[in-house]
């Protein structure tokens, strides 16, 4: 069980823990576009990102680690755009920039890290962690789609949507 305590006055709509348990993620500051990295050991904070580059906002609803623990993916929308950002975890650095066409909702990596996914209105995408390309735009789902996962194999990719259906 882990242990329950204030680590931050901050509101968290997404978190994350790196698979190597080193790392908590959390959207903090959503008005300004703010995703924490905290030590799950101490509870302190270590780093800020700015995840969100315009004066906007950021709507974060979900964040999830690459399976090395050395990046994470989180979603953005401001008011000029909206997409994934891949920041690496060690150099505190931005990655990468994925611009969609629409707003994203939901993130994950492959288990290979070589693959992010993204679940948004009525539709979810692959896209290369390395080039940012699209991939596969994967349609189906008639509502949003708030939950996107890879197998442990990488071989399948489910999405859980508003429309009351899983693929």
């Amino acid at each position: 069980l882990f242990k329950s305590e204030k680590i931050t006055d901050d509101r968290f709509r997404a978190v994350s823990y790196s698979p190597d348990g080193h790392w908590l993620l959390g959207d903090a500051d959503w008005q300004r576009g703010i995703v924490k990295l905290i030590d799950a050991q101490s509870g302190k904070t270590t780093h800020d990102f700015a995840v969100s580059e315009y004066n906007g906002f950021l709507y974060s609803l979900s964040i999830s680690f690459s399976t090395d623990s050395r990046y994470f993916v989180t979603n953005f929308w401001t008011k000029a755009n909206y997409g994934l950002k891949i920041f690496d975890v060690q150099s505190g650095s931005l990655f990468r920039t994925i611009v969609s066409s629409s707003k994203i909702y939901s993130v994950a990596f492959s288990p290979d890290n070589r693959q992010v996914a993204g679940g948004s209105s009525q539709l979810a995408a692959i896209w290369d962690t390395q080039t940012g390309k699209l991939l596969h735009p994967l349609v189906g789902h008639t509502a949003t789609v708030n939950g996107i996962t890879y197998s442990p194999d990488g071989r399948l990719l489910v999405t859980g949507s508003v429309d009351k259906t899983v693929k």
